[in-house]
């Protein structure tokens, strides 16, 4: 996978990296550095679904209408 992939890229470049990385800003830096693809989220972009989760009822069904147990998916 393509995210798979800058993630080895982005743990590469850490290591090799002269300086320390360990401020948020050098992060953001670094990863912005390596590939184009990968863009800053500003706040606003960041949503918040837990009192969603706790509001509704969400049950996912199989193609039968038998519920799926999470649970004992591995």
């Amino acid at each position: 996978m393509e995210a798979d992939t800058i993630h080895a890229l982005i743990e590469k470049t850490q290591k090799n990296a002269t300086a320390s990385v360990q401020l948020i800003s050098n992060w953001i830096n670094l990863i912005l550095c390596i590939s184009p693809i990968v863009k800053e989220m500003e706040q606003k972009g960041l949503l918040n679904f837990k009192s969603l989760v706790k509001t509704v009822n969400i049950r996912r069904m199989t193609n039968t209408g038998e519920t799926v147990s999470w649970q004992k998916i591995k």
